[in-house]
């Protein structure tokens, strides 16, 4: 198994597959960083190029999960990885509760401590549900969204493709967000937005 990425959401997502007990293999993909290091943590091997990358799915494991937060950016590597052969997976903390009844989630979504994913909720493609984010009944959330610590999505909400709802931010019921937007930390949002938005505030307007 190969985590995209090698700095931060990637050690968090690390620090899933440990709390799992699923870390003996693990190897780290990160072909920008300036750093040169070939362990992560003296222990997981870092790839260092997009042809190693390639080896590694060809000749010991395929699967990947995604090591980084914003939304464009999930997207692009999974593209590369998919073309390079990689198979896209998930990663969800044993102690997250997720309903049972209706409740859909799709490949390559990270879901991390501390998780609420309630029944009859949809969590869109490559989608990252951070520490301690609740998400109540009856949700929508589209593919590459990020949503950040702490946020609550109260229910019956509709959020679209590559949006990021910031920290400890609220989703009042029945609000529809729209693509590509951007929701600021702390911010209370009471009405539906239109895509390619960015919000903050109590309430929550444009900015």
């Amino acid at each position: 198994m190969v985590i995209l990425g090698s700095k931060g959401h990637a050690k968090e997502i690390l620090n899933v597959f440990s709390y799992n007990e699923e870390d003996s293999h693990l190897h780290f993909f990160d072909n920008v960083s300036k750093s040169k290091e070939p362990m992560v943590f003296q222990k997981y091997p870092v790839l260092r190029s997009n042809e190693e990358l390639r080896r590694y799915f060809k000749q010991k494991d395929n699967r990947f999960v995604l090591g980084v937060g914003n939304p464009k950016v999930r997207e692009f590597l999974t593209i590369l990885a998919e073309s390079l052969g990689g198979q896209l997976n998930s990663v969800i903390s044993q102690n997250a509760i997720i309903g049972k009844h209706e409740t859909k989630i799709e490949a390559g979504v990270n879901i991390m401590h501390g998780v609420i994913i309630n029944n009859s909720v949809s969590i869109g493609k490559a989608c990252l549900i951070n520490a301690n984010v609740s998400i109540h009944h009856d949700c929508l959330i589209g593919d590459f969204s990020e949503i950040s610590p702490a946020a609550t999505i109260t229910g019956r909400v509709q959020i679209g493709t590559h949006c990021s709802i910031g920290t400890g931010a609220t989703i009042l019921p029945d609000v529809v967000i729209g693509n590509n937007v951007i929701v600021g930390a702390g911010a209370v949002v009471t009405k539906s937005v239109e895509s390619n938005v960015k919000i903050a505030g109590v309430p929550a307007k444009p900015i």
